[in-house]
């Protein structure tokens, strides 16, 4: 990453006020969850370590739920609340650590949150189902939804966000419209020869979107700027290009920041690395991270400027968006969303 990237203002409010307090939460061990439930518990059996306070909320939430003749260990009460929902009520409590907010604190003497702890933490809770219950995204998913939840925590903090904007419905709109551009990104992956990085292209319109808020959070005027875009229907390649012009950075590198910072991601980062030139993956021979992100990237337009009609049925994805020309994708009109011809 260059000097002159890393040293720019917003890049260090990014850090300062959304990237570090999430990583100081220690969140990360719970948004990739294991298979199988044994090592699920162990790992929330671990999150508990050190944590007295914490435990004994816990075991004050679980006798109010079941009069217990002999307290339960740890282990048996995590099976008994599902290790679903203690992984969601740990998350509320790690975020709490840094965000300290009256929506996420505790009661440390019933072990009850102000709110149901999937509430709270909604987009994540929500996203890890949206492709499926048991999907091979539900991690992506998870993590990812989670970026749109603490954008709005971190958004009512004074001390991460002292200016008090508020763009909840943006943030809404926003979950909503990457979602929907998931699902699409699957069906349209299904048909795609040799996409080896499959995985990724469900995840890059939803990483997108919640890019797009961290945006909005670290600077406003940025929602003015995408307003006009959106209604002019600008190319995402001048859209970042506006973007980067007014700010010195643009959506691509809030996502690739981002991906790099967990784990979880793999490495989803070099797809989106080039983001939204995609063509200088294919360029520099990284053609699997090429395709994973022209998919996404065909996935973003169809959903948000263009229509079926813009791709011939039966050519190159390239014919209706050429910064797509390596991709060798032959596009459906039926599959795009239009009828067959």
């Amino acid at each position: 990453m260059s000097q002159h990237i890393v040293d720019h203002p917003l890049i260090t409010k990014f850090l300062e006020t959304y990237l570090l307090p999430l990583k100081r939460s220690k969140v990360e061990p719970l948004l990739k969850e294991s298979d199988l439930l044994e090592e699920r518990v162990g790992v929330l059996q671990n999150t508990f370590r050190g944590r007295g306070d914490w435990i004994n909320a816990f075991t004050a939430l679980i006798k109010s739920m079941h009069a217990f003749e002999n307290t339960p260990a740890l282990e048996e009460q995590i099976r008994f609340f599902t290790a679903k929902h203690t992984r969601n009520w740990l998350i509320v409590n790690l975020l709490n650590d840094v965000l300290h907010l009256k929506e996420t604190q505790v009661d440390l003497t019933t072990g009850r949150l102000p709110s149901r702890a999937h509430d709270i933490i909604q987009n994540a809770y929500l996203s890890m189902n949206a492709l499926g219950e048991e999907s091979r995204y539900k991690n992506y998913l998870f993590a990812t939804g989670l970026l749109f939840d603490f954008v709005l925590l971190a958004s009512k903090s004074p001390q991460l966000n002292p200016s008090g904007t508020k763009f909840d419905e943006f943030v809404k709109t926003a979950y909503a419209k990457g979602i929907e551009q998931s699902k699409k990104a699957v069906l349209l992956s299904k048909h795609k020869e040799r996409l080896s990085l499959e995985r990724f292209v469900p995840i890059l319109p939803l990483l997108r979107q919640a890019a797009m808020c961290v945006f909005a959070y670290i600077e406003p005027k940025w929602l003015d700027l995408n307003k006009k875009s959106e209604a002019a229907k600008t190319p995402e390649t001048l859209r970042c290009v506006l973007e980067y012009d007014h700010f010195g950075i643009h959506t691509g590198t809030i996502m690739t920041l981002i991906a790099q910072s967990f784990s979880v991601f793999e490495n989803m980062a070099e797809s989106a690395s080039n983001w939204p030139f995609v063509y200088i993956s294919w360029q520099d021979g990284r053609k699997d991270h090429h395709d994973a992100a022209a998919m996404a990237a065909l996935t973003v337009a169809l959903g948000e400027r263009l229509t079926p009609a813009s791709f011939p049925d039966g050519q190159r994805a390239s014919a209706g968006l050429p910064e797509l020309e390596f991709l060798d994708y032959v596009t459906q009109a039926s599959v795009l969303g239009g009828k067959a011809k």
